[in-house]
């Protein structure tokens, strides 16, 4: 189906250069003025929605993988999508949708000038700017072409789902987040960057869990994860935070008997450091064009002259608890930084209705995941324990670089829903381990932390011996 779904845009695509080559202008002698001529009427556009929407509706259901309760969801969360779509184009004078207004119509209208005036550009600007020279320029279009990608990339959630060892209700809850959050779906539903993105990081997710779980050939899947990763960077450098936080996993597994574990010993330690300095070279030397956010970054005072720059807007904020660009600060700051990155808009800073939808329905989940996961994370018998691990590792990566390389609360709000799919995966992992908990008898979870207690203590023990000091 994921065929059929491609053919359907290539014929429109067709279709749309026949209504169109005679009309839109390409290069820099072409008119600037914006007028009808460059556009399809709106129900040539809506009749290509309504093909792509048969499409996407029949291939949820020919996906016998695809639960009742996870169909029923993503045909919801379809539907929701789709009305927070006509919503930003025909009601902001009622409510204007978080992130919606300023940064949507950034990429458009600099998608539109270099289909028009022939400019070059690189991300997702070149990425749009491809898809008006193929169907023609519309913002409405665009919004639901990024409708269908989040509706693949939930599509995919089922099966990475279908994967980890949980009980059904905890998979039905991690469905029913990423369909019906508010503001993921929201982000999902206007023209950013962010749906491109949540796609290739769900691929990312999808085949590292197959190496995770020793599916098919290791390495195969290894490369196919770091990949993805790599395209949801060229179009975010920031995602590099990933690049580099699963370089340090696949460093820290060992694998007993097709199983992974996370171990921590002088050996992975030493390797850990050398994978952040090949990320460290590459982003100073070959990558410098290609991560152009971390390119123009060679010290400690740097990443603060770059945090100055944006401090910008009325959602904007500057925090220090240490003075100075030095590491200290920066390694004494980046706690709370990364806290009002997972968080804000924070109460204090609220200046309508859209920063407590943002709060309440975006902040409050992601602090929800990390404190859940910070209590679960101790509870080291269950199976799940090690990945758990590994997704707070991810989870610490990409607030670290991203709580740095912002100081606006709406800037925040976008950046962190790249990483929901890491956090719903947090949230239920961690709830199903401590449901697990709630049903053991207080003594014998006193006995369990104690036999952990020992266990690290006999592993201390074990280690110093062998370091022979």
């Amino acid at each position: 189906m994921i065929i059929v779904l491609f053919l359907a845009f290539v014929f429109e695509a067709f279709v749309a250069d026949v209504l169109l080559k005679d009309f839109i202008p390409v290069g820099p002698d072409a008119l600037v003025t914006f007028d009808s001529t460059y556009y399809l009427p709106t129900y040539i556009y809506v009749i290509f929605m309504i093909i792509n929407a048969i499409i996407v509706i029949i291939m949820i259901f020919k996906d016998e993988k695809i639960g009742r309760f996870s169909r029923n969801c993503l045909l919801g969360g379809f539907v929701f999508r789709i009305f927070l779509m006509i919503w930003d184009i025909n009601c902001k004078s009622i409510l204007v949708l978080p992130n919606a207004g300023f940064d949507d119509m950034k990429y458009y209208y600099g998608a539109m000038s270099i289909v028009i005036r022939g400019k070059e550009a690189t991300g997702y600007d070149l990425v749009l700017s491809v898809i008006f020279r193929l169907f023609g320029i519309s913002k409405m279009f665009g919004q639901y072409i990024n409708i269908v990608i989040s509706m693949l990339s939930l599509i995919v959630l089922v099966h990475i789902l279908n994967r980890i060892k949980l009980e059904k209700k905890y998979k039905n809850l991690g469905i029913l987040f990423a369909c019906f959050l508010p503001i993921f779906a929201i982000m999902n539903s206007l023209l950013l960057r962010e749906s491109m993105i949540i796609f290739f990081l769900m691929l990312t997710f999808y085949f590292f869990v197959r190496w995770w779980n020793d599916e098919g050939n290791s390495l195969v899947n290894m490369v196919l994860a770091m990949a993805g990763c790599f395209a949801a960077t060229w179009l975010h450098s920031g995602l590099i935070a990933y690049i580099t936080g699963f370089l340090m996993i696949f460093v820290i597994t060992k694998t007993i008997k097709r199983k992974r574990y996370v171990t921590f010993d002088s050996r992975t330690v030493m390797l850990m450091f050398l994978a952040i300095g090949v990320v460290l070279i590459y982003t100073q030397t070959i990558g410098s064009d290609f991560l152009s956010y971390l390119g123009n970054i060679d010290s400690v005072s740097s990443i603060s002259e770059m945090t100055e720059n944006y401090v910008d807007g009325n959602s904007a904020y500057d925090i220090a608890i240490i003075p100075g660009d030095g590491i200290v600060a920066l390694i004494g700051n980046s706690p709370l930084r990364m806290v009002y990155f997972l968080v804000s808009p924070m109460p204090w800073d609220w200046r309508g209705p859209s920063d407590v939808l943002a709060f309440a329905f975006s902040g409050c989940f992601y602090v929800l995941s990390v404190v859940y996961t910070i209590r679960a994370v101790k509870v080291s018998e269950d199976e799940n324990h090690s990945l758990l691990l590994v997704l707070l590792l991810l989870a610490f990566c990409s607030a670290f670089i991203f709580s740095w390389g912002v100081s606006n609360a709406g800037t925040a709000l976008r950046h962190r829903d790249k990483f929901a799919i890491n956090y719903i995966l947090m949230f239920i992992i961690s709830k199903s381990i401590l449901d697990k908990q709630k049903g053991i008898p207080l003594y014998e979870r006193i006995k369990q932390k104690a036999m952990r207690k020992e266990r690290k203590r006999k592993n201390a023990t074990n280690q110093y011996n062998r370091s022979g000091i």
